[in-house]
């Protein structure tokens, strides 16, 4: 089924079903589609565990604190294994963005050596998470716990009422994250923002069927957002790359004085775009904006909005 609540079933039933969703499409990365392309099957399995996550923080306030802190460890821990794989590919990615969106102003030349040395170590890291152990191997049954673990909990809370709290909490963070990344402006902040940033994605997607036209355009923004907020933190994670790899000595301080200068311009970008549209996505304050989504909900389930 789509990662959307229902109007079929009680919301414990639905946040059950989204998070054993998850799960069994994490399983299925991770034994039938890793062998075809693992670097695709490890990128796929956690955004499942992100997916898992941003459910599991939207009933947090209505599951027991100890439940939510078990299982969100359980698939961040789990995703953390797993992150050399995708460190490494998105370091290539982002590279190769970078070539194209100044291959007029630079002689792509220079990088010619740099990618290549990238590329060799992006296959590294894969064969060495991968044959690390049987290390997917050892993350299978902690998935396969977690499903099962499924009929040990419950929601403490009717329709709305579930996932209300939580979902203005993440807004609500969003929010004053947003604020403190353009005062601070430094890396972490804007990286914290960012979480919250698609955890409002992902529950809007879970939401769409409250009003789809509009709810479908919002998160379209959000995604937007988000996109902009993972290029800036993905070029900070190359840079920081290359500031403490020298790739064998692909990577001198000539090269360095030719790309940090790119890095910067090109975040500099991304973060003008965040902010126009950040004031646009959270313009309202957490209540308001709860509150009119309440309606929506509420005629969604057939009920006058009061």
């Amino acid at each position: 089924m789509p990662y959307r609540f229902t109007q079929k079933q009680p919301i414990e039933v639905d946040v059950k079903r989204l998070i054993r969703e998850q799960i069994n499409k994490a399983l299925h990365q991770l034994t039938e589609e890793l062998s075809n392309d693992p670097k695709e099957a490890v990128h796929d399995a956690r955004k499942r565990f992100k997916k898992g996550r941003s459910v599991l923080r939207l009933v947090r306030k209505t599951i027991d604190e100890s439940v939510y802190q078990r299982e969100n460890d359980c698939l961040r821990q789990t995703g953390r294994l797993l992150a050399p794989v995708r460190d490494a590919q998105a370091r290539l990615e982002t590279l190769d963005d970078l070539m194209a969106t100044y291959a007029i102003a630079i002689d792509l030349n220079l990088f010619t050596e740099l990618r290549a040395a990238m590329d060799a170590y992006q296959h590294q890291m894969v064969a060495q998470v991968l044959d690390k152990d049987d290390l997917v191997a050892s993350v299978l049954p902690q998935l396969k716990e977690m499903r099962h673990r499924l009929a040990e909990w419950s929601v403490q809370a009717e329709g709305w009422a579930a996932i209300a709290p939580g979902f203005k909490r993440i807004y609500r963070q969003g929010r004053e994250r947003f604020a403190t990344a353009y005062q601070k402006q430094d890396v972490e902040s804007f990286h914290s923002w960012r979480k919250r940033v698609k955890d409002l994605m992902y529950d809007l997607r879970m939401l769409k069927r409250l009003w789809p036209g509009l709810i479908d355009a919002l998160e379209d923004e959000v995604h937007t957002l988000s996109g902009y907020l993972g290029g800036d933190h993905d070029l900070s994670v190359l840079q920081d790359f290359l500031q403490h790899h020298r790739l064998d000595g692909v990577v001198d301080d000539a090269l360095l004085k030719v790309i940090n200068p790119l890095i910067d311009h090109r975040q500099g970008t991304l973060r003008q775009q965040a902010f126009s549209l950040g004031q646009r996505v959270y313009a309202e304050k957490p209540k308001r904006f709860i509150k009119r989504m309440e309606a929506y909900w509420d005629v969604w389930e057939g009920r006058h909005p009061d």
